[in-house]
């Protein structure tokens, strides 16, 4: 229990290069759609297993950070709404910053507090781009000023996501900009790629679906139609993202079934008297004489009549 691994069984070449056949066949059937949730654990264990297999090279920030996003996509259905996986998805989110900026301001060199780390950041980052080495030769004022932004930035702005509209817009786009420099002047692999799509659960459903219809892309959040779940869920989901109990919309069939509830009569007991024995005596008299048709809507009114109410006949525009 101290190392998973699925190695136990055998660590030669060919169960390693097999793990990677199997981890790229699985991928790719994910991507399609087909048992997306069940292969998304598949893989998570057996990234799990190199991990610890090739342990300390495999044991850095972006190796926690893909594991941890595994678990919670398994977890994250795609056919209805799940609030309590997308606050986790976006807790990881603030952890990944917050904890970078920790980090940093614990430092021993202190070089990130005195504005020195970004002199030489680019020297030292994995293997550096082009416009690496033009950042890497910018004057030192803009070092010392890009070393202090940056605690600014992972320890502050994460903030912002506590808050709902703008204040997390504002996050996303900072943050955006932070990982498109990190990919313009340094090579980290999947960790940049995968610390932009945890960004992206800064945007709500209804901005997600809008920025994908900008982008000719609205397959990207269309959903497979599924059958209208209870309705305890759907008020559920709706505190769940408003932070209150809100008032949920009746699906169509739900409205339909409220109606012939409403339309059907319902049986009079037996031993149910009338409401009023004089009223029924005069609509059947009324009935009788004439007065009062058997067909039609009617409004039937109370006057004033010697020997006790009398009902009169007014037509209605149902008549």
């Amino acid at each position: 229990l101290d190392a998973p691994t699925v190695f136990w069984w055998g660590a030669t070449d060919s169960w390693l290069r097999a793990g990677v056949i199997a981890g790229v066949v699985l991928s790719l059937v994910a991507a399609v759609g087909v048992a997306t949730r069940p292969l998304l654990v598949a893989l998570t264990l057996l990234y799990l297993s190199y991990a610890q297999l090739g342990a300390p090279f495999t044991a850095f920030q972006w190796d926690n950070l893909l594991l941890e996003c595994g678990l919670l996509a398994a977890l994250l259905p795609r056919d209805r709404r799940a609030p309590l996986v997308h606050a986790l998805l976006l807790l990881l989110w603030f952890k990944l910053y917050f904890e970078s900026g920790i980090a940093k301001l614990r430092s021993p060199a202190g070089d990130w507090l005195d504005g020195s780390a970004m002199s030489f950041y680019y020297e030292t980052a994995p293997l550096p781009t082009r416009l690496g080495w033009y950042a890497h030769n910018l004057p030192s004022w803009w070092h010392a000023l890009e070393s202090r932004a940056m605690l600014v930035v992972e320890l502050g702005v994460p903030w912002l996501a506590l808050f709902a509209g703008a204040p997390r817009r504002i996050a996303l786009v900072v943050v955006t900009g932070f990982m498109l420099i990190n990919l313009a002047t340094a090579n980290y692999g999947f960790f940049v790629y995968l610390s932009l799509a945890l960004h992206l659960f800064l945007l709500s459903d209804d901005a997600l679906t809008r920025l994908s219809v900008r982008l000719g892309a609205p397959w990207l959040v269309r959903a497979r139609p599924t059958a209208p779940r209870p309705r305890w869920r759907r008020r559920a989901d709706a505190v769940g993202e408003g932070g209150r109990w809100t008032h949920v919309e009746p699906t169509p069939p739900e409205r339909a079934r409220r109606v012939q509830r409403c339309a059907r009569p319902r049986p009079r007991r037996r031993d149910q008297p009338l409401a009023d024995g004089r009223l029924a005596a005069a609509v059947n008299r009324g009935t009788e004489s004439g007065e009062i048709p058997t067909s039609g809507r009617n409004e039937l009114t109370h006057a004033e009549a010697p020997g006790g109410p009398k009902l009169e006949s007014h037509p209605t525009p149902y008549s």
